[in-house]
């Protein structure tokens, strides 16, 4: 187990404000995704929020939700919305996909929220992950956070403020002025959540690889932005949606 999910591996939002997901379908996955899409996957499902909206935006499909938590996965079976027969949970690490064979070209929709910088390792094989999911003209939305200087320069101050014991403290009382629209429970729980100190920003996104021709051969990039992050800390998220090409 590296440093990087040792935390995640037992950690889920279970008060992520569903808003945030809905957003993210509205600006990144509906315009882009036919009606009927056969099958979708969620890598990082979490607690299962984005689950349970793809499952009203494509009632036709079966969606599958990927965590490498139990406490997410244990979650996710809480949602009743989630108990459709069209729902199915997976416990695994993401990057293990690829050694299923039944998974292979099988997916027409991927979307990951907040977790590929999460997953540790370089960029070059989580984009052969996500080639390896789908099928021709299958679309891919990603929020994630890049390798930016100002996502670098945060994760370095909040790892000194972990080493100090003071990070639990910092989040409580400077969340409400930062993120005066996020549900209190969420930054309750968020302040008890140690994995971030185990961030390492060379696991995050590096957007050089959008430019290089592998990227080119298996991906059109449809649309891509950089935001501030929506959630407590002000970092960088990068936000896109591809195509996976024949």
């Amino acid at each position: 187990m590296t440093r990087s999910v040792e935390g995640a591996r037992f950690v889920t939002y279970r008060t992520f404000p569903p808003e945030l997901y809905e957003k993210f379908l509205r600006t990144y996955v509906t315009p882009f995704s036919p009606d009927g899409t056969p099958d979708v996957i969620d890598l990082g499902c979490g607690s299962g929020g984005m689950l349970e909206q793809l499952l009203g935006l494509y009632p036709k499909s079966s969606v599958i939700g990927v965590d490498i938590s139990p406490q997410a996965i244990d979650a996710c079976r809480q949602r009743p919305a989630l108990h459709d027969g069209r729902a199915r949970l997976v416990q695994e690490d993401m990057m293990g996909l690829v050694l299923r064979p039944d998974y292979k070209g099988r997916f027409g929709l991927v979307t990951s929220y907040s977790v590929l910088h999460i997953v540790p390792g370089p960029t070059p094989p989580k984009f052969h992950l996500l080639r390896y999911l789908t099928r021709p003209g299958a679309i891919v939305a990603v929020d994630a956070l890049p390798r930016v200087p100002w996502n670098a320069f945060l994760f370095v101050v909040l790892k000194i403020l972990f080493r100090l014991r003071i990070a639990t403290l910092a989040i409580r009382v400077l969340g409400p002025f930062v993120a005066p629209n996020m549900p209190k429970d969420y930054i309750k729980e968020l302040s008890r959540l140690d994995y971030m100190k185990f961030f390492r920003v060379s696991d995050f996104l590096d957007l050089g690889y959008l430019e290089t021709e592998e990227f080119r051969a298996a991906f059109e990039l449809l649309r891509f932005d950089i935001k501030p992050q929506d959630g407590f800390f002000t970092g960088r998220k990068a936000r896109f949606v591809l195509r996976r090409k024949g």
